[in-house]
C-alpha cells in the first residue's frame, strides 16, 4: 500500500495565512497529522502538515493521506480537521464507526500536541513540526520524529570533528547508541570503548582507565593495558562521567589537554591518540556549580554538546520503538492499537529503556502474537494539560545584535537548544545568527560565565 503525496504537496504549496493565523515560514512547526499505528506498518511515520483551509480523512482520494485509510472499518468521508482561532479541531462526519481522540469516541474535539485520533484501525498524533524535514534513518536510532531528525543531523555535525564531545540526555534516553553512532561516521579506524564512570570505584576505574604496571598494587602480578590505550585511533566513550571521582577528574584533564597519561603505578608517560565522548543528566551544571564536577573539565568535554531529547518529546515514535522491541523477543509479533494507544499515553519516567522492558513483559504475558495487553503498562498517564500548548502563531524574530548573542550563549554554555528556546526559534536559525555575527560558540563555552 502506497500514499500519494505528490497532490499532498501540490495543495500544501498553495496556502496561505490561515484563519488561525499561524505563520507559513518553512522553518516555523506547523500543525501536522503523523501516522503512529497502521496495520502496514509501512505507513507508520507518514505525516502531513494540516492545510489552512482544514483537511479531509477517510477513504476518498481528497483525503488529506491518500490510500492511508484503505482500511476496514473507514468511511469514504470519515472525519475533517480544520484549524480555526489558533486551534486544532477535529470532527466526525456521521461516521460509521465513529472517530475517537485518545481512545473516547467523540463528534467534535479541540486537539493539543500530543493527541491521538482514531479512525478505524489507524491511529494519528498532532504533532508541530517544520513543513519539511529529512526523513531520519539510521541502523540502530529508531525513529521518524523531527527530534530524532535533529539528532541524527547533530551526529553528523559532529561525527568527523576531532574534539571531545558530550551527551547530554536523562536516563534511558540512549546516550552509548548515539555514541557509537558517533564513532561510525568519524572514520576513525580504532575500537569503540566504552566505561561507565559510576559503576567502579576509584581505584578500579583509574586502573580500568590507564591501566596498571606489575606491582601497583596487591594483586598486581602482572602489567595491564587499560581502556585509553585500547581505544587507540578509535572512542572512548564515558558514561556517566560527573560520577568520576576528583582526583581522576584532574586525571582526565591532563589527557584531554596534553594526550598524556600514566598508568597505575608507572614513572613514564604514554600518549594517546584517543576521541572522548562523555555522557551526562541534564543536572550536569548542578554538580559544576556544587563543586563535586570541575568547570575546566566541562568545558573540554563540552567543546560539542548532542542533547538527546527523552522520549515525552518523540512520543509519535513510541509505537515503533515498540514494536521493534516486541520483535526482538517474538519475530511475528504485532501491537493492537489499544495498546499502541496506551504506550503513547504513558509518561515514561526512565525514558527508551523502561519502554523496552514494559514490552519484554507484554510479550511474556502474551501467547499470541498480536499483543493487547496493557496492564503491564506504567500508570499516571500523560493528561492533556501536561503536554506542552501548541503555539500556531510565532512572532518573527530580528537577528540579536552580536553583543546580546554572544551573551545569551555564555549564559546557556553554548547550548543552542536552550538558546533557541528562550529566543522563540528553531536551532537553524541559531547557526544561521552566528555565521552572520562571525561568532565561534566553541570559544564561547572556554569562557567561565561566573
Amino acid at each position: 500500500m502506497t500514499v500519494d503525496t505528490e497532490q499532498q504537496s501540490v495543495e500544501m504549496s498553495t496556502e496561505t495565512e490561515g484563519p488561525g493565523g499561524f505563520d507559513v515560514r518553512e522553518d516555523v512547526p506547523r500543525p501536522t497529522l503523523t501516522i503512529i499505528h497502521h496495520p502496514d506498518w509501512d505507513l507508520v511515520g507518514v505525516r502531513a502538515v494540516i492545510p489552512a483551509r482544514g483537511g479531509l480523512l477517510g477513504r476518498s482520494s481528497r483525503s488529506m493521506l491518500p490510500g492511508a485509510f484503505d482500511v476496514g472499518k473507514v468511511s469514504r468521508e470519515h472525519a475533517r480537521v480544520s484549524i480555526a482561532n489558533a486551534k486544532v479541531v477535529v470532527e466526525d462526519l456521521k461516521s460509521r464507526n465513529g472517530t475517537s481522540v485518545n481512545g473516547a469516541r467523540l463528534e467534535r474535539a479541540e486537539l493539543e500536541p500530543g493527541d491521538v485520533v482514531g479512525i478505524g484501525g489507524v491511529l494519528l498524533m498532532l504533532t508541530l513540526d517544520p513543513r519539511h524535514f529529512a526523513e531520519p534513518h539510521h541502523r540502530t536510532i529508531l525513529g521518524h520524529s523531527w527530534s530524532v531528525a535533529q539528532l541524527l543531523e547533530d551526529v553528523d555535525r559532529v561525527a568527523t570533528n576531532p574534539h571531545a564531545v558530550t551527551l547530554v540526555g536523562e536516563t534511558g534516553t540512549g546516550k552509548e547508541l548515539v555514541a557509537a553512532a558517533i564513532h561510525e561516521r568519524s572514520e576513525r579506524t580504532g575500537d569503540f570503548v566504552a566505561v561507565n564512570c559510576g559503576a567502579l570505584s576509584e581505584g578500579l576505574l583509574e586502573s580500568e582507565l590507564f591501566g596498571h604496571v606489575q606491582g601497583a598494587f596487591t594483586g598486581a602480578t602482572s602489567s595491564r593495558r587499560g581502556l585509553v590505550a585500547r581505544a587507540e585511533k578509535g572512542t572512548l566513550f564515558l558514561d556517566e562521567v560527573t560520577s568520576t571521582p576528583p582526583r581522576l577528574q584532574t586525571v582526565m584533564l591532563r589527557l584531554l589537554e596534553s594526550g598524556t597519561y600514566r598508568p597505575v603505578g608507572g614513572n613514564d608517560e604514554s600518549r594517546a591518540d584517543v576521541r572522548v565522548i562523555a555522557a551526562a543528566q541534564p543536572d550536569i551544571h548542578e554538580a559544576i556549580d556544587a563543586g563535586s564536577f570541575r568547570r575546566d573539565l566541562w568545558y573540554r568535554l563540552s567543546r560539542r554538546i548532542v542533547e538527546l531529547p527523552p522520549l515525552r518529546e518523540r512520543r509519535e515514535d513510541i509505537p515503533l520503538l515498540a514494536r521493534h522491541f516486541a520483535r526482538t523477543e517474538r519475530p511475528k509479533a504485532e501491537l493492537a492499537p489499544e495498546l499502541s494507544l496506551a504506550l503513547v499515553e504513558a509518561p515514561w519516567k526512565g525514558n527508551v529503556r523502561e519502554l523496552r522492558n514494559v514490552v519484554e513483559r507484554c510479550v511474556e504475558a502474551s501467547r499470541d502474537t498480536r499483543l493487547s495487553n496493557t496492564t503491564a503498562v506504567p500508570h499516571g498517564r500523560q493528561t492533556p494539560r501536561e503536554r506542552p500548548r501548541m503555539r500556531l502563531r510565532q512572532p518573527k524574530r530580528e537577528r540579536p545584535s552580536r553583543e546580546a548573542l554572544v551573551k545569551l550563549l555564555i549564559d546557556v554554555d553554548g547550548r543552542i537548544a536552550v538558546a533557541a528556546t528562550q529566543l522563540g526559534v528553531d536551532r537553524k536559525t541559531i547557526y544561521r545568527w552566528l555565521d552572520a555575527h562571525g561568532i565561534d560558540r566553541d570559544a564561547i563555552r572556554q569562557t567561565d560565565p561566573s
